[in-house]
Formats: structure tokens, C-alpha cells, sequence
């Protein structure tokens, strides 16, 4: 995609890129909130976006509205609220992993 880009601009085209955000910078600001820089993947056809927030949950909301398929994924309504993060659900329990010797 940006070799077509690229291709068209020596040819004169004036068609610009996607408006696609690339990645984005987060700094706290000096009255307590954050400036949010979005970066796009097309650069020389699209200017960095500032945009300022008032606190962590300004912020987070922003975030999820700007990035939305880059939030994590939704908690499992189903899974066993004691089970460890990542564990497999024996150890969960508290009974050995599998590959341990028995005297452990």
C-alpha cells in the first residue's frame, strides 16, 4: 500500500493516503492531565494530532474511542474468579503442575 503511495506521488497524483493512526504517545501534562499525540502511518499526508485530557479516566476514555481494536479484550463472564491468571486450573487449586516430582 504505501509503494502505491509512493508510486502515485511521483506521477503527480494528489490522492492522499488513509488517515490510519500508527501508534500513539501519552505525557502528563503540567496541570495534572495528559497530552495525547496521535502518530499516522502516513505521515507526509497526515499531521501529527495533539489533543489533551483531564485525568486518568479522560484519558483512558480516549484511548479506548481512538484505538478501539487496540483494548484489551473483554473479561470472560464465565471463568472461575479463583483461578490464577495464566495458571492451567490445577494449580488454581493449589495441586502441583503435572511435571513436578512428588516429594514437592
Amino acid at each position: 500500500m504505501a509503494w502505491e503511495h509512493s508510486a502515485g506521488e511521483m506521477k503527480g497524483s494528489d490522492k492522499k493516503a488513509p488517515k490510519k493512526i500508527s501508534h500513539v504517545t501519552v505525557k502528563h501534562a503540567a496541570n495534572g492531565g495528559h497530552i495525547i499525540t496521535h502518530h499516522h502511518t502516513h505521515p507526509m499526508d497526515h499531521d501529527d494530532e495533539h489533543h489533551t485530557t483531564k485525568g486518568d479516566a479522560a484519558m483512558m476514555a480516549h484511548m479506548q474511542q481512538a484505538m478501539p481494536d487496540q483494548n484489551p479484550p473483554a473479561a470472560d463472564p464465565n471463568a472461575d474468579p479463583n483461578a490464577a491468571a495464566g495458571a492451567p486450573p490445577d494449580a488454581a487449586a493449589g495441586a502441583p503442575p503435572a511435571a513436578a516430582p512428588a516429594g514437592m
